[in-house]
C-alpha cells in the first residue's frame, strides 16, 4: 500500500530468457513493473530488473514467486523463445489467467517497444539508477528502418528494435514484455 499510496495498481512481471551459457553471453533477465495511475495518468514503475545465472528454471520459478509475493503479480508476460517451460509453470499459478507467452515478432516487439517508448517520452517512465545494465540497454539501443515487416504478413514496413552490434538487450525485453503484458489492462 505505501508504494501506491491506496492509488489504482497492477504489478507484472516480464523474462527474457537466454540458453544458460550461450556463445553471445546473452543473459536470462526478469523485471517486475507497476503500473499506478498518478493524478488521472498511468505511471510505470521498474521494482526490479535482474538476470538469473545459468538460465535456470528453479532460479526463474523462485523469482517469480518473489515478485507475486512482494507485489502480488496479476500477470507475466513471456517471451515465447526458450520459455515453454516457464509459461507452463506459470499457467499454474496464481496469476495463470495473466500468464502470456508472447512471440517476438517484429509487430509484437513495434506495439511493446512503443507502449514503452510513449511512457517515457510522457514522463510515466520511472527508472531507479541502481538499475545500471538496464539502463545501459536503453541508452544504445536502437531502431532500425530497413523496410522490412513481419515474413508472409503483408504489411508495411515495420522498424526493427535491436541492440548495437555486440551489445545485448536481455533486461530491456524482460521490461518491455512486463509492459506489454499491461497492453489491456487500464
Amino acid at each position: 500500500a505505501s508504494l501506491t499510496n491506496g492509488a489504482a495498481s497492477v504489478f507484472r512481471i516480464g523474462l527474457d530468457r537466454a540458453y544458460g551459457a550461450s556463445a553471445q553471453c546473452d543473459k536470462t533477465a526478469t523485471a517486475a513493473v507497476a503500473k499506478i495511475m498518478v493524478e488521472g495518468d498511468e505511471h510505470i514503475y521498474i521494482l526490479d530488473s535482474d538476470d538469473i545465472f545459468l538460465s535456470r528454471l528453479s532460479a526463474i520459478k523462485k523469482r517469480f514467486e518473489s515478485y507475486h509475493r512482494a507485489y502480488n503479480v496479476q500477470r507475466a508476460g513471456i517471451e515465447s523463445y526458450g520459455g515453454q517451460d516457464v509459461a507452463d509453470w506459470a499457467a499454474t499459478q496464481a496469476y495463470a489467467a495473466g500468464a502470456e507467452t508472447i512471440h517476438p515478432t517484429r509487430q509484437a516487439k513495434y506495439s511493446a517497444f512503443m507502449l514503452l517508448w510513449q511512457a517515457a517520452a510522457e514522463g510515466r517512465l520511472h527508472i531507479h539508477p541502481k538499475f545500471k545494465p538496464l539502463i545501459e540497454e536503453m541508452r544504445v539501443f536502437e531502431v532500425i528502418e530497413d523496410g522490412k515487416s513481419d515474413t508472409g504478413s503483408g504489411q508495411a514496413s515495420i522498424p526493427k528494435f535491436s541492440h548495437p552490434r555486440g551489445g545485448h538487450d536481455d533486461y530491456l525485453h524482460a521490461l518491455v514484455w512486463a509492459v506489454y503484458s499491461m497492453r489491456t489492462v487500464t
